[in-house]
């Protein structure tokens, strides 16, 4: 057995935010329940206060204590209120608690495993311990604009600490998250703002914020503007003091400048890659937004060294402090159910009486190909935002005393999930049994078993469902909200990669109808090409002689004819164009001009051949 006195402390957390405060808080109950007279823990943080995420929210901002329906588990206290209320309240925590923070201090390294880490500190010796939990979060990894010129600055920022001092000017807010809404919205009421999104929605805002804005960009009395579906291609500072800069923009109209007095880009941070993988931890794939690869009880690959909070895939603060909370009793040999098991619980309905529910999970888990990787703790924290459709001998396991939001849903055999034409905000995926489809009224039913998905033609394309799904006879479907799959398909790409061939499947199945085998289409699928068009821009001109057809993916194309090209048609997403260049009237028989950024399947004459065998 260890000596544990040759150690400095027998736990060492980094970061005092959210996670590391609760963490820091649970350490020093054990110490006094242990009987123990100094702290066996400290709590190291790289600044000189606590939180330092939080200390840079705008003055005022409205914290909020999300997810509603989760339990708070800390010493710490925590509720909805203003960023000065939180702070204060932690602040009083801190003392009245006595937790042992060190400030000021930066690490920078961390070495060996279980039973005998050091960590390496800036200035200072190295500290020894027996356990780490890592709370740093992403904040110091913050995502720049990516152009020539976007190096903080005071005519590019990337946060926004008091609304309240500006009036009168033109700012730019860049990103699409809760906290560019937050700032767009304190700073709209007394200057010109434009928000910059890149996508076509607002799908990683929260229900409050994302109401909000909404309201204001539709309001004819709101200063603010929004550019959807735009990217930024430039930025020229301003030529002397006082004077404006500008923001270069593609949109799906086209190039657009903003002259501005000032830019706040909230894109949001990347995880501390490089300070990870020096500290042995493995991550789960090469993105630049990988998370570390971590167990039911947040423990990395390498042993005793724990991850909580952001870091972990865990942003809320509710959710982070639960995590430094549990973790703490993890390591201390507690055998405790985590903050959300209830959740956890209710959302399985007693299906599998048979196994736990962490069992239970890991099942289901594994009965979806298309979520294989992701980590068992974000498909945790998936399931927690979904609900079960069940039906048949499913329903008959299911535990009747379970109610209220998320429990499971009973149907009957062939209940419709989807009917064709409908615009859906839910993403489908069966675990067990299995369901029939129609691509339309005139196709015949196709069953889809265990492991298939459905319902990604709306959320991706923003077109109608193009089949109807009924339910089977003993099936059991996870029901995934529209918001919850976009937030994953865009922060996980092998999950966007087979959601996005699935999609292509669906429509070429649809408009082509082939009677030869799934494989062979998704062979094809794999081999078609997509090309982007900017608005404006043509994909083919009249009187030329064509060589493909394109499927629209996303966008709208206007067909022109005649010297005066006149309108004679508009095409939209899901719509084919110029498919006569490839059935025996090769010269086109109009132009087809983008009308807005369009993204387009382009199928050449060999693939459409191979189609028509």
């Amino acid at each position: 057995m260890q000596n544990v006195q040759s150690f400095d402390y027998r736990l060492i957390i980094i970061g005092a935010g959210p996670a590391g405060l609760s963490a820091a808080a649970r350490a020093g109950q054990l110490d006094i329940e242990n009987g123990l007279t100094s702290p066996s823990y400290v709590l190291l943080e790289s600044t000189s206060e606590i939180a330092a995420t939080i200390q840079s929210y705008q003055k005022g901002k409205h914290v909020m204590d999300e997810p509603s329906f989760l339990d708070l588990r800390s010493p710490m206290r925590f509720a909805l209120g203003t960023r000065e209320e939180v702070l204060g309240t932690w602040g009083l925590d801190v003392q009245r608690q006595g937790l042992n923070i060190l400030y000021d201090r930066e690490v920078t390294g961390i070495s060996g495993a279980s039973g005998s880490f050091t960590v390496m500190l800036r200035g200072s010796e190295p500290l020894r311990c027996v356990s780490v939990i890592l709370a740093v979060g992403t904040q110091g990894n913050l995502r720049l604009i990516g152009v020539e010129n976007d190096r903080p600055s005071s005519f590019v920022q990337y946060s926004l600490l008091d609304p309240a001092a500006f009036s009168d000017k033109v700012i730019v807010v860049i990103g699409a998250g809760d906290s560019a809404i937050e700032n767009a919205l304190a700073l709209a009421p007394h200057n010109d703002v434009h928000i910059v999104n890149r996508r076509s929605e607002f799908s990683r805002a929260k229900a409050g914020n994302l109401n909000a804005v909404l309201m204001a960009i539709n309001s004819a009395d709101s200063r603010l503007d929004c550019h959807y579906e735009s990217a930024v291609t430039a930025i020229e500072l301003p030529s002397s003091p006082g004077s404006q800069g500008k923001l270069v923009l593609t949109t799906p109209q086209g190039d657009r400048s903003i002259d501005c007095d000032l830019i706040i880009a909230r894109l949001g941070s990347s995880p501390p890659r490089a300070f990870l993988e020096k500290c042995g931890l493995t991550l789960g794939s090469e993105s630049a937004s990988a998370l570390p690869d971590l167990d039911r009880q947040y423990q990395s690959n390498v042993p005793g060294l724990y991850v909580v909070g952001a870091l972990s895939g865990y942003p809320l603060i509710k959710q982070a402090m639960n995590q430094g909370q549990d973790v703490v009793d993890f390591i201390a040999g507690n055998v405790i159910l985590p903050a959300d098991h209830s959740l956890i619980t209710n959302r399985l309905g007693g299906i599998y009486p048979e196994m736990t529910a962490d069992e239970a999970l890991d099942y289901i888990h594994a009965k979806i190909p298309l979520l294989v990787s992701i980590s068992p703790i974000a498909f945790r924290e998936l399931m927690i935002e979904s609900r079960l459709v069940v039906s048949g001998e499913w329903t008959e396991k299911l535990d009747k005393s379970l109610k209220g939001v998320g429990a499971p849903v009973a149907k009957q055999k062939g209940d419709f999930l989807l009917r064709a034409g409908g615009f859906v905000n839910r993403f489908y995926l069966v675990v067990e049994g299995d369901v029939s489809l129609r691509l339309d009224e005139a196709a015949s039913w196709e069953q889809a078993e265990a492991g298939s998905f459905f319902g990604e033609s709306c959320l991706f394309a923003g077109r109608p469902q193009p089949s109807s799904v009924v339910i089977g006879s003993n099936s059991v479907i996870v029901e995934i909200p529209r918001r919850i799959l976009i937030k994953l398909a865009n922060s996980n790409q092998s999950v966007r990669n087979r959601i996005d061939l699935a999609f292509v499947f669906s429509i070429v199945k649809v408009y082509f109808k082939p009677k030869i085998a799934d494989a062979q289409v998704l062979d094809l699928c794999q081999k078609l090409r997509t090309q982007t068009f900017e608005a404006g821009e043509s994909l083919y001109e009249e009187g030329t002689i064509g060589n493909c057809l394109y499927l629209l993916r996303s966008g709208t194309i206007n067909l022109l004819q005649g010297e005066g090209r006149q309108i004679i048609a508009d095409q939209y997403a899901g719509e084919l164009i110029g498919q006569l260049s490839l059935m025996g009237h090769p010269r086109r028989l109009n132009s087809a001009i983008a009308a807005t950024r369009t993204e387009a399947l382009v199928f050449d004459a060999d693939s459409f051949n191979e189609l028509l065998q």
